[in-house]
Formats: structure tokens, C-alpha cells, sequence
């Protein structure tokens, strides 16, 4: 229901179908015929993620390149993505030195 705005309208119709065919049996003791429909469903909602996972990836990287409106390809955000390794590296040395331990490629200092 959350992401119902953001997928095709078929792949909606084919998972709430699957859904309810999975409705009609979960009160039953027909347990092969409950775990047929559930896999039935989970097929579906998981071609469903990865169309919308793809979806987004794709937006995500042409939002990112450069244009003649946004020339460096910056993200929504403002940030063009760099820096953000750096950043993570730096953490972890930080990480380290509170732990009073000598971060490799740094010198020491008394």
C-alpha cells in the first residue's frame, strides 16, 4: 500500500489478485495450497522491488550527471558524491584513536 503510487498499474492489479487468492485460503488446512499461493505472491512483490529499485537507481544516476543546468551533476541534496569516502576513512581513524591504537600511515607524537 505504501508504494502503491510508484508501481505500473498491471503489476498493482496482478499483486492485490495474488493477495486475495492468498486470503481466500489462510483460514484452511490446506497448508501446500496456503504455501502455493504465498510463493505465487511473493514472485510477484519481489519483480515488483526490483522494477522500483531499478526505477530509482536509474533516476538516481541521471539526476547525478552533469547538465547544462547542474554542470559538476550534483545530487538533489547539493552534494556531488565526492568527498564521501574520505569522509568514511576518517571515521574509522577516529574510531582508532579513541581506542588509543596508532592508525596506520600516521605518525605518533609525544
Amino acid at each position: 500500500k505504501e508504494s502503491g503510487d510508484k508501481m505500473k498499474p498491471e503489476d498493482k492489479k496482478e499483486l492485490e489478485e495474488k493477495l486475495e487468492a492468498l486470503k481466500k485460503v489462510k483460514d484452511t488446512d490446506q497448508y501446500d495450497e496456503i504455501k502455493k499461493k504465498m510463493e505465487e505472491m511473493n514472485v510477484v512483490a519481489q519483480r515488483i522491488g526490483t522494477a522500483m529499485y531499478q526505477s530509482a537507481s536509474a533516476e538516481a544516476k541521471t539526476s547525478a550527471e552533469p547538465t547544462a543546468d547542474n554542470p559538476i551533476g550534483e545530487q538533489p541534496n547539493g552534494d556531488t558524491g565526492a568527498g564521501d569516502k574520505k569522509k568514511e576513512e576518517g571515521d574509522k581513524k577516529e574510531d582508532k584513536k579513541k581506542d588509543g591504537e596508532v592508525v596506520e600511515g600516521e605518525v605518533e607524537s609525544n
